[in-house]
C-alpha cells in the first residue's frame, strides 16, 4: 500500500490537486466552527444558525446541475482557480467585518449564499478533472488516499479551532480560511492536466446539457439508489450540523472547545475509515455499509442527548462525546468514498462534470429543506427533543436500507 501511494504521489498533477485540497480542507475545518460560532454569537438564535446552515446548501441544489454543464465545456483548471480566488475575496470580507465588529446576521446569510454559489462551480470542476490526471485503476486508491490525508488535516484544523476561537476570536479562523483559498488557487494554477478526449458535441446549451446529464443518471439504477440514500443521510445529519453551537451552549453548557473534541473524534474515525476502505470495498456488501452509516448517526444523536443529561459526570460525558463520534466518523467516510468511487467508475469521462453536478445537487436537496425545518422546530422544541427525533428517524431509515432489495440487486449487476 505504501509503495502504491508513493507511486501515486509521483504524479505531479495529482499531487498538486491533493495539496490544494488539503489546504482547503484545513481552512474549511477551522472556518466551519468559526462561522457557526460567529452566527450564533451575533444572532443568539439557534433558528438563525440552522437557517444559515440551510442557505449554505441551497445553491448546490439550485445551481450546481447547471454549473456542471457550464464548466464541462471550459478549462477546468481555470474555473477552479477563479472560483478559489472569488471565495477568498468573499470570506476575507467576512473576516474583515467580523474583525471590525460590523458583521450582522443578515450579512452572514448573504455571504453564505454567495460563497456556496461560487462553490457550485468549483465542485463539479474538481470531480471532472480527476480522470484527466489519473488512470481508472487508480481511482479507488486516489480517492482513499485523498480521504485519509484530508481527514488528518481536518483533524489538525478541528483540534486547534476551538482553542483558536477562544484565544483570538472567531475572526482569526475566518482569516485562516481566506489565506487557504489563495494558496489553493496558486497550486491549482500549477497543474497541467491533459485535454479531455471524446467530449460530446455542443448541444442546445447549458439547459440541454443539464437534462442530458440527468438522463444519464436516470439510466443507471445503482447511481439512483446511492442518490436516494445520500439524500436521506445528508438530511438526517442536518440537526447536528446546524445546531452544534446551540448544542454546546444549551445542552452541554460548554464552550466551543467541546466542538473541537467532537470534531477531532469524528475526524479520527474518518481517517481510519478512509484507510480501511480499499480493503473492505470488495468484501463488504453495500447495503450493510449503508446500514452502518445510518446506525452510526442514530447512535451519535442518542449519545449527545445522554451527554447532556450526564454533563456533570465528566468521565461519562467525555466518553460519550469521543467514542460514539469516532464510530460515526468511520461510517461517514465509508459512504462518502464508496459513492465517489462508484460515480467515477460508472460515469463516462465526457459526462462526468454534468452527472456529478446533477448527482451532487440531488444528494444535497434534502439539506436546505431539513435545515429550514430544524430552524422552525428550534423555536418550539429543545435540542434534546430534536436530536431524539432525529435518532429515531435515522434508525428507521437504516433498517429500510438494510432490507432494500433494489440496492443489493443493483450492486451485484
Amino acid at each position: 500500500m505504501k509503495r502504491e501511494n508513493a507511486r501515486l504521489l509521483r504524479n505531479r498533477n495529482y499531487r498538486l490537486l491533493l495539496e490544494a485540497g488539503l489546504i482547503n480542507r484545513f481552512g474549511d475545518s477551522v472556518d466551519a466552527l468559526a462561522m457557526t460560532w460567529l452566527m450564533y454569537s451575533v444572532s443568539q438564535s439557534a433558528s438563525l444558525t440552522a437557517l444559515n446552515f440551510g442557505l449554505n446548501f441551497l445553491p448546490t441544489v439550485l445551481f450546481q446541475p447547471f454549473c456542471g454543464a457550464f464548466v464541462g465545456k471550459r478549462d477546468l483548471k481555470r474555473v477552479m482557480v477563479v472560483a478559489d480566488l472569488i471565495r477568498a475575496v468573499l470570506i476575507g470580507t467576512v473576516a474583515l467585518l467580523a474583525t471590525t465588529g460590523l458583521i450582522q446576521s443578515y450579512m452572514l446569510l448573504i455571504f453564505t449564499f454567495l460563497i456556496s454559489t461560487v462553490e457550485a462551480f468549483r465542485v463539479p470542476s474538481q470531480t471532472a478533472v480527476i480522470p484527466l490526471i489519473l488512470e481508472q485503476e487508480d481511482y479507488s486508491l486516489g480517492q482513499s488516499l485523498s480521504s485519509s490525508l484530508s481527514s488528518v488535516v481536518q483533524l489538525i484544523g478541528t483540534a486547534i479551532a476551538g482553542s483558536l476561537i477562544a484565544l483570538l476570536g472567531v475572526s482569526a479562523g475566518i482569516w485562516i480560511d481566506t489565506g487557504c483559498f489563495f494558496a489553493s488557487a496558486l497550486l491549482i494554477g500549477l497543474m497541467r492536466p491533459r485535454r479531455p478526449e471524446g467530449a460530446p458535441p455542443i448541444t442546445g446549451g447549458v439547459w440541454a446539457d443539464t437534462m442530458d446529464g440527468l438522463r444519464y443518471l436516470k439510466s443507471d439504477p445503482l447511481l439512483l439508489v446511492i442518490c436516494a440514500i445520500a439524500v436521506l443521510i445528508n438530511a438526517l445529519v442536518v440537526p447536528f450540523s446546524s445546531l452544534e453551537a446551540a448544542m454546546c451552549s444549551e445542552l452541554f453548557d460548554r464552550g466551543p472547545e467541546v466542538l473541537s473534541v467532537i470534531g477531532v473524534a469524528i475526524t479520527l474515525g474518518n481517517i481510519l475509515g478512509g484507510a480501511l476502505f480499499s480493503r473492505i470495498e470488495k468484501k463488504a456488501k453495500p447495503n450493510l455499509l449503508m446500514f452502518f452509516c445510518f446506525a452510526g448517526v442514530s447512535l451519535f444523536y442518542l449519545a449527545c442527548v445522554a451527554a447532556g443529561r450526564l454533563r456533570e459526570q465528566e468521565a461519562a460525558f467525555n466518553l460519550l462525546i469521543t467514542i460514539v463520534p469516532f464510530l460515526m466518523g468511520i461510517a461517514i467516510a465509508w459512504i462518502n468514498i464508496y459513492a465517489s468511487v462508484l460515480m467515477l467508475k460508472h460515469v463516462s469521462e465526457e459526462y462526468l462534470s454534468r452527472v456529478s453536478a446533477v448527482l451532487g445537487a440531488l444528494c444535497a436537496a434534502g439539506m436546505p429543506v431539513a435545515s429550514f425545518l430544524v430552524s422552525i422546530l428550534a423555536g418550539y422544541f429543545s435540542i434534546a427533543a430534536i436530536f431524539t427525533a432525529a435518532a429515531l428517524m435515522t434508525g428507521a431509515a437504516g433498517c429500510l436500507v438494510a432490507r432494500n432489495k433494489a440496492l443489493r440487486e443493483a450492486a451485484s449487476s
